[in-house]
This record gives C-alpha cells, sequence and structure tokens, in this order.
C-alpha cells in the first residue's frame, strides 16, 4: 500500500502531549536511559497515578500486538501517529484503530466520547462540529475511497467495558468482528452521528457523502468496538505479548520485559517528525528486521535466563521481590523473619529434589506433568510465585504455623499444616470455580493420580488467580464418590464407601487482606485480625453442588 497516502493520514495536526513529547524525545536522545517514567507505568501499583503515560505505554503494546500480526502476514505494515491512530493494511484493506484508554473497568457510553461533539458558534448560531472518536476515525476514508478500490475498516480499542446510557446502546457494534455488519435504522450511535454537523474549516454544513463518498451508515458497518485488558491490569497484556512474542522466535528462547521495554525504546526512536506530529511507519521488512533484533537480544541474554531453570535461583528471585514489595510495611521485620522461615523450608524443599517447573505445574494444572510450565514466561512464572507465595505467608501468620509442601501428594498441590491439608490451585481470566470443580475431578480419572488424593484428601482447595468469581462465596463439592465391591472389609470399612468432598475457596478476598497489612502496627494486631477473618471465611457455605 502507498506509504504517502498513510503518512498524509497521519498528517493531519493533533493537540500533541507535551510530557510524552519529553518522553519520546529523551529515548531518541538516550536510549539506554529508557524512559523512567514508561518504566513505571509497567508496574500496575504505578499505573493508577499516571494514567496519561500509562495510555500512552498501553497504546504501543497494542502496537506490539499488531506488529505480532505483521509477523504472522496479517498485515503489510504498521503506522502510529502517537496521540491518535494506528493503521495497519495489507493489500487494498486498510484498517485505522483509536485506543482509548480509562483508570475505570467500564464507563456508559455518555461518559465517553463516542459520538460526542464540541459546540461551535457562529453569526449568534450554535452548530456540532464533526470530532467525536468515531468521526475522527471514519473520516479518514476520504483519504482511501471505496471507488478507488479501497476496502477501510474502523475499530476503536478501549481498556474498560462500554456500557449503555439510559438512550444510547452501542453494544451492537461491539461485536462488528468481521467489520462488515449491516446497520438498522434505528440503530442509536446512527441516530447520533445523523445529527446536523458543520465544517468549521470550509465554513459550511457538514456532509459525510461528499467528503468520504459513502453514507455514515455504509462506514459504520465497518466499525468495531474491541475491549482489551484493563487499564489497570495492563501487566496481564505484558505477559500476553511476551507470549506471542517467544513463539515467533526459536524453540526455547524466552521474551522477557526487559526485551519488551527494549522494543518500546526502539519504536520510539523510529518515530519521525511530520508536520507538529511524531508518526511511526514500519513495514513488513522493517517488522522482519525487528524480529531478528528480538531474536539476537534475547540468544544475547539466555545465560541470564538460565536461572529460570535453576530452582533455587528462582526461589532467591521471587522471595527478594515479595520482601521488596512489603518494605515500607511498618511491621517488616517482624514479616521479614516469617518471610525468611518460609523461604528456608522451600530451598530445604528444593534441595531434596523439588522443582519449580513441578511447583507450577502442579499449582496450575493439578498435574505433576504438563505444558503449563513450558507455556508461560518468566514473568508469568514469577506473578504466579508471588500469587502462592503471598497467600502462604497469609495463613502461616493465621495458624502460626509453618505451611510444608505435602510429601505425600505428587498431583495436586497441596500443603502441610500441622495435620491439615490444604491444596493450592491458580486459575486465569476467564475461567471460573467450575473449571477448578473439573480440573480437580479428571484427576480421579486416572486411579495413579488420584490414589494420593484418596489416602489423604485435602480439606480445603484455596482457588487463586483473577479468574471469574475470585471474590465470590465458597463451595461445599462432592468431587469424588465410589463404591467398590470389596466383600474382604467390612460394611462399614471407610474403603468401601469412599466420598471425597473439599471446600472449594476464592482467594480473592485472602489477597484483600494481604493488601491490608500495611494498616496495622502490630503483629498482634495483625494476626488477630487474620485469625478472626479466616474463621468467618470458613464458616461461610454456599451450599454444596
Amino acid at each position: 500500500m502507498n506509504k504517502a497516502l498513510i503518512i498524509q493520514a497521519l498528517s493531519e495536526p493533533v493537540e500533541a502531549t507535551a510530557e510524552i513529547n519529553s518522553v519520546v524525545t529523551r529515548v531518541k536522545t538516550d536510549r539506554t536511559a529508557l524512559l523512567k517514567d514508561i518504566l513505571l507505568a509497567v508496574e500496575p501499583e504505578e499505573i493508577g497515578g499516571r494514567t496519561a503515560l500509562a495510555g500512552f505505554f498501553y497504546q504501543f503494546l497494542v502496537t506490539i500486538e499488531y506488529i505480532i500480526e505483521v509477523m504472522e502476514g496479517k498485515w503489510d505494515f504498521v503506522s502510529v501517529e502517537l496521540h491518535e491512530d494506528i493503521i495497519v493494511g495489507k493489500d487494498n484493506v486498510i484498517r485505522f484503530s483509536q485506543v482509548k484508554t480509562s483508570k475505570e473497568p467500564d464507563l456508559k457510553v455518555s461518559e465517553t466520547g463516542i459520538y460526542s461533539r464540541s459546540s461551535y458558534e457562529k453569526d449568534g448560531n450554535s452548530y456540532r462540529l464533526p470530532d467525536s472518536w468515531v468521526d475522527k476515525l471514519l473520516l479518514k476514508a476520504r483519504y482511501f475511497p471505496q471507488n478507488q478500490g479501497f476496502t477501510t475498516q474502523f475499530e476503536l480499542i478501549t481498556s474498560f467495558v462500554v456500557t449503555p446510557s439510559r438512550d444510547v446502546n452501542v453494544s451492537a457494534h461491539c461485536k462488528n468482528y468481521n467489520f462488515n455488519s449491516g446497520i438498522p435504522t434505528d440503530d442509536h450511535l446512527l441516530g447520533r452521528l445523523s445529527s446536523q454537523m458543520y465544517d468549521k474549516k470550509n465554513q459550511r454544513y457538514f456532509d459525510y457523502p461528499a467528503v468520504c463518498g459513502e453514507e455514515i451508515s455504509s462506514l459504520l458497518s465497518r466499525f468495531n468496538i474491541c475491549k482489551k485488558i484493563d487499564l489497570l491490569n495492563s501487566y496481564d497484556f505484558v505477559s500476553l505479548l511476551l507470549y506471542r512474542l517467544s513463539e515467533k522466535l526459536e524453540p526455547g528462547i524466552r521474551v522477557s520485559v526487559e526485551d519488551l521495554q527494549w522494543l518500546i525504546g526502539l519504536l520510539m526512536e523510529k518515530c519521525q517528525a511530520i508536520g507538529d506530529n511524531l508518526v511511526l511507519y514500519i513495514d513488513k521488512t522493517e517488522v522482519e528486521g525487528i524480529r531478528q533484533q528480538l531474536h539476537d537480544r534475547a540468544m544475547s541474554t539466555v545465560g541470564e535466563s538460565v536461572r529460570r531453570y535453576d530452582n533455587a535461583a528462582v526461589v532467591n528471585h521471587v522471595f527478594d521481590q515479595l520482601l521488596h514489595e512489603i518494605r515500607s510495611v511498618e511491621l517488616y521485620d517482624d514479616l521479614e523473619r516469617e518471610v525468611h522461615a518460609y523461604k528456608a523450608h522451600l530451598v530445604e524443599w528444593v534441595s531434596t529434589g523439588g522443582t519449580i517447573r513441578n511447583l507450577i505445574n502442579r499449582y496450575l494444572d493439578g498435574r505433576e506433568y504438563s505444558n503449563k510450565y513450558r507455556e508461560i514466561t518468566e514473568h508469568d512464572q514469577t506473578t504466579k510465585l508471588l500469587e502462592l507465595f503471598n497467600s502462604a505467608l497469609l495463613l502461616i501468620l493465621i495458624n502460626e504455623e509453618m505451611l510444608r509442601i505435602s510429601s505425600k501428594h505428587q498431583s495436586l498441590l497441596v500443603k502441610e499444616m500441622g495435620v491439615q491439608f490444604l491444596s493450592f490451585l491458580s486459575l486465569n481470566r476467564g475461567e471460573t470455580l467450575d473449571i477448578a470443580v473439573d480440573k480437580v475431578r479428571s484427576i480421579f480419572a486416572d486411579p495413579e493420580l488420584s490414589v494420593d488424593i484418596l489416602l489423604h484428601p485435602p480439606s480445603t482447595v484455596l482457588l487463586q488467580g483473577r479468574f471469574a468469581g475470585n471474590n465470590g462465596p465458597s463451595k461445599t463439592v462432592a468431587i469424588f464418590e465410589e463404591q467398590p465391591e470389596l466383600t474382604e472389609l467390612p460394611e462399614d470399612d471407610s474403603l468401601v464407601n469412599l466420598k471425597i468432598i473439599l471446600d472449594f475457596l476464592p482467594g480473592g478476598k485472602l489477597l484483600e487482606q494481604y493488601d491490608q497489612i500495611y494498616a496495622f502496627s502490630t503483629m498482634e494486631e495483625l494476626k488477630t485480625h487474620l485469625k478472626e477473618f479466616w474463621g468467618q471465611l470458613q464458616e461461610v457455605r454456599d451450599g454444596s453442588i
């Protein structure tokens, strides 16, 4: 596709953000510094207070996702005007995307700029300008008219869910995945955008067919609203991109967070000034060069990444990060002693043959042999282990007893606390408690896998991760029931009537308690509070399934 047309479409003056311009300039001047502000935006706890830069970072994540699609052959180029649009194209198809972010997880359509237009006063009359989010997208069609053989697509990418307001519902535009849906005459968005507008530049009424060669209903038939990961959870987006980028390299090579930050710096360095705008345009040849550079970079640091396979080094790394995260807690000295005691147990477990691979597979899949460990990135691994160790620390404080990985279990990740067995299972976004139940039940399909659970059944399965319902009620579940014919044993023997009942306990409330450790000034207060919380949590049941 003609590069000149793309640059022309991106060259209209826009309101620049001085802070973002400053960041880009610093990167172009000194790439090795790699933007302190943007790096801060990588950390979820920092994003809330840095919404503008976090949104800028988020837009680069979307850009990298499209670069991956160029690697896959879906598009021929990616072009970015850093303050508004992303453009991708292949052959005669061209897609315009806007990225809009908010610290809120959902916004009513009336709280967005999807159809809101600015007012304009002239000669005592009031007009509306075609400057809504959707207008700015659809108006790009004037550069690539249908009568010249182009097919345009329009995409609004959001970090939030767009919910209906009292008078306007745009949910139909959130499912136009193929960019070719018909628009009914009573469509709410069409009705809002069909109102009369004024062309401020040419001082006359504005007309879509005259400007773009199409009716607005025709343009809207190729418009889609795409909600991606929440802004405040953009580290999930990072994890996804790390995995997908790693897939594009040789087997066994993993792209790290540092590699991703380097890539963002490289993209900024490639930005060129077009008028008052900073514009990025890279075609598939340049993308292939980026892939090679990324490959060489990952290869050059593979020695450092070996620590992922060094079990003791992984334990040290994760506990160092755990301590770093609680460094400002008033009870740090007391908590540090508990952390080091728990770490000593993990180090001992590793020294006697335990592996991080075994821990991850059992924690994520309930199985010793699984591809979960191989699938996740080093970043994901650290996140999951922190998730596990944080909850374990709280349980140690609650019970005032060490929580040890059970040597009696090889399937589910079970930990012993005195005579009590607690199981831990992590779920992903989009998964549910029912999926966890099915996963545990599937273990009993294999007698060799289930014997450890049958002989030493845990009382509770603590479900972790940000899955659907992670802060919901507990459920008591009859997970397995069998009555084998064993005539040699008396009828009242426990082995004649096998029944495994587990309490599935969503860990969202436990995670909330971890976030509240900052509020306590003495360990006695903290432990008393946690014990009361745990007792109340175990008393709540929502029936059995």
